[in-house]
């Protein structure tokens, strides 16, 4: 898009390892043009890990962003079950756990 002869880029998508990439609008994370399936809470924690892949997020944070208030909270262990269950979605190494603190996105 180009506007008043600045060139606008819209960062809709993600460019991840191995022709990865997720759809930030969408929430949908592909494997180059297939669609890869992913559950409420895969989507509402990698949406977030992937808001700023240059912060960890700490496990309280993304346990609240991933469970409404209308969910009975999770814990840790619910926690590593996702984030388990996700990184056998995405390529190796994606997501980085900081022990102790939480979970951050390698995208490079």
């Amino acid at each position: 898009m180009i506007f008043r002869g600045i060139i606008v880029v819209s960062k809709q998508k993600l460019q991840l390892k191995d022709n990865f990439y997720f759809d930030i609008e969408k929430k949908e994370l592909f494997d180059e043009s297939k669609l890869i399936p992913l559950t409420n809470k895969e989507r509402a924690i990698f949406s977030l890990l992937s808001s700023n892949s240059k912060l960890t997020f700490t496990y309280q944070e993304i346990i609240i962003n991933a469970w409404s208030e209308y969910d009975e909270y999770g814990g840790i262990d619910s926690l590593k079950t996702i984030i388990k269950n996700l990184r056998k979605k995405l390529p190796k190494d994606t997501i980085k756990n900081i022990f102790g603190i939480g979970y951050k996105l390698e995208n490079t």
